[in-house]
C-alpha cells in the first residue's frame, strides 16, 4: 500500500503560468518538475516558480477576443476532463477561481474553500483531445484592465478532497501578468438615486458600437429572475466603447410569483439595487457590469 506521503506526491496541482511549452515526462514516482523538464532553461521561464510542479499541463496561454473576452488555451499531455482545470485568478486585493462553466470569487485558491461565490460563466471547448479552451467575460471580474493568473490540473479527482491550499502569497512568481485589450470595463456615476428624477451613468471600457441593456433589480434578490426591472430604450456604445446612459429611475418594479404572476410593487425605502449594464443581446458571449445605488 502507497504510504501518505507518496499519495500526496501525486495529488499535487500541477501548475502553468505564463506561454510555455514544456516536455514533460511524467512518471510512476509522481509528476516531473520543472527543473527536470527543462533543466538550465527554468529560471528564464517568465511567471513560473523554477522549483514547481509541470505534470500533465504542457502549456497554458492566453489572448484577448474581439468582443473582449479573455481566453484561455490549455494544453495538456493527455486527454484531461475540463472539471480538473482550475485557473487562478488575481484583479489587486480581489482573488477569482474558474471551475468548469463558472467564475467564483473566493476568499482563498483552496479548492474546498466554501466561501466561494459565483459571479459569472466560463464557456468550456474542448478544441483537440489535447487542448481545452476557457473563455470568461472581465466583466465577471468586476472589469480590470490587467490580472494575474495561472492553471492547476489535478491527476486524482477522486483524492479532490485532500489537494492542500495553493496560497498566491507564497508563490507569486507563479502567476503570470495579463493586460486585457480595450482598458478597464466601468460603469460609473452616482451612489444615491431618487425614484422618479433622471439618472445619469457613464458606460467606458466596453465592446466598441455595441448594444447595451440596462436591468435594475433589488440588491437583496441578486442574480434571481423573479424581481427587477428593465429600463427602455437600449443604448449604443461609440467607437472608443463609450456611453453615456440617461434614464429615469422608475418608482416600481415587478415581483413574480413562482407560478408566473407579476405585479409591479415599489421600492423598499433606501433599499440598495443592482443598476447592470449588459451588452445586448444577452447572449453567451454579454458582458454584464454593476453598479451599486442606494434610494433616497
Amino acid at each position: 500500500m502507497a504510504s501518505p506521503t507518496s499519495r500526496l506526491a501525486v495529488l499535487a496541482p500541477l501548475v502553468v503560468a505564463g506561454a510555455l511549452a514544456l516536455p514533460v515526462a511524467a512518471s510512476a514516482a509522481g509528476p516531473s518538475t520543472v527543473d527536470d523538464a527543462v533543466g538550465d532553461r527554468a529560471p528564464d521561464l517568465p511567471g513560473v516558480s523554477p522549483t514547481g510542479p509541470a505534470g500533465d499541463i504542457r502549456r497554458a496561454r492566453v489572448t484577448g477576443t474581439k468582443d473582449r473576452w479573455i481566453r484561455f488555451d490549455v494544453d495538456t499531455t493527455a486527454e484531461t476532463p475540463a472539471s480538473w482545470l482550475f485557473i487562478h485568478l488575481k484583479s489587486g486585493k480581489a482573488r477569482y477561481q474558474v471551475r468548469g462553466s463558472s467564475v467564483y470569487a473566493v476568499k482563498s485558491f483552496d479548492v474546498e474553500d466554501g466561501r466561494a461565490r459565483r459571479v459569472g460563466p466560463a464557456k468550456v471547448t474542448r478544441v483537440s483531445r489535447t487542448r481545452t479552451r476557457i473563455e470568461l467575460s472581465p466583466a465577471s471580474l468586476g472589469g480590470p484592465s490587467t490580472l494575474r493568473w495561472r492553471v492547476d490540473a489535478l491527476r486524482e479527482l477522486r483524492l479532490l478532497d485532500s489537494v492542500p491550499d495553493v496560497d498566491a502569497d507564497d508563490a507569486e512568481d507563479a502567476f503570470a501578468r495579463f493586460r486585457i485589450p480595450g482598458g478597464r470595463m466601468r460603469v460609473t456615476g452616482p451612489r444615491r438615486v431618487r425614484a422618479g428624477r433622471s439618472v445619469r451613468l457613464r458606460a467606458t471600457g466596453f465592446p466598441a458600437r455595441t448594444r447595451l441593456a440596462v436591468q435594475l433589480q433589488p440588491s437583496a434578490h441578486r442574480d434571481g429572475n423573479a424581481f427587477g426591472i428593465a429600463i427602455r430604450p437600449r443604448f449604443r456604445t461609440d467607437a472608443k466603447g463609450r456611453r453615456t446612459i440617461r434614464f429615469t429611475m422608475p418608482r416600481r418594479h415587478y415581483r413574480c410569483s413562482p407560478g408566473g404572476d407579476c405585479r409591479r410593487v415599489a421600492w423598499r425605502r433606501r433599499a440598495r439595487v443592482d443598476v447592470n449594464v449588459c451588452t445586448f443581446p444577452s447572449a453567451a458571449r454579454s458582458h454584464c457590469v454593476r453598479r451599486v445605488v442606494r434610494l433616497r
